[in-house]
């Protein structure tokens, strides 16, 4: 597949011209139709019927995005190596641009646990934890 499929359209990453939200009206048409919002297409369900399973096997190395992940995220921490992390969540687990929420969502965290999460909001260790896990 082209970049363009799911990083919609050079402009969108790149603008060539201001306007009101960084964009032009175009760029984003692709993402808000497949995902309802303006970002590269990052909900596996976009495309896919079913939620995919993986810990490191999506686009550019990623693991599942969603509730999905959320549940399961504690399992595949435990099974690979922590610098495969690194990439989008930074060597300090601090997050990097690549670990942020474009809408905001809640999932469930556990023990009838929420979390809420601005647009923009970096994911990190902390978002939900006293820290990471050694």
């Amino acid at each position: 597949m082209q970049c363009e499929a799911c990083h919609n359209s050079t402009h969108a990453e790149y603008t060539s011209k201001p306007s009101d939200n960084g964009n032009q009206v175009n760029d984003n048409l692709r993402a808000i139709q497949a995902q309802g919002y303006a970002a590269s297409i990052r909900e596996c369900t976009a495309c896919h019927a079913t939620m995919p399973s993986s810990i490191n096997g999506g686009p550019h190395g990623m693991h599942n995005l969603g509730q999905s992940w959320v549940t399961s995220h504690h399992d595949a921490f435990n099974s690979t190596s922590k610098s495969t992390c690194y990439y989008c969540h930074g060597t300090t687990n601090s997050g990097s641009p690549l670990a942020v929420i474009k809408v905001a969502k809640t999932f469930n965290i556990g023990d009838g646990r929420t979390k809420t999460f601005a647009a923009d909001a970096r994911v990190t260790c902390w978002s939900c934890h006293n820290g990471p896990n050694p």
